[in-house]
């Protein structure tokens, strides 16, 4: 469940509006790792702050029957230059690209690993 997910101590930063992909069965969730640096950019537009998005999936190694519940990958992660603060991040089916939507302003279409 989403509470579970997002309880575990398996995210180093605040997270912001998760959504879920039925085609992988995974959750893509935007988050922000530099609170400072959004808080300045949301002052000043010659701010950035950088944009991370992980994905967390169940786990199906060996883990799962050591606690391991969820597997997280940082799926995405840069300086603000392209989306500044990243709130959203959906999923595009059948492709491996995310649509990343900014806090303040610019949206783009990144490549998945």
């Amino acid at each position: 469940s989403f509470t579970k997910v997002f309880s575990s101590p398996q995210l180093p930063c605040s997270i912001d509006n998760p959504s879920y992909d039925e085609e992988s069965n995974a959750i893509y969730v935007p988050a922000h790792c530099k609170v400072l640096s959004l808080l300045a950019a949301s002052h000043s537009v010659s701010h950035n702050a950088p944009s991370s998005v992980y994905r967390i999936t169940e786990n199906e190694s060996e883990g799962k029957y050591f606690g391991e519940r969820y597997v997280t990958k940082l799926v995405y992660q840069e300086d603000g230059r392209k989306v500044s603060g990243s709130t959203a991040a959906i999923k595009i089916q059948k492709s491996d690209s995310l649509l990343v939507g900014g806090l303040y302003g610019k949206t783009a279409i990144v490549q998945l690993d």
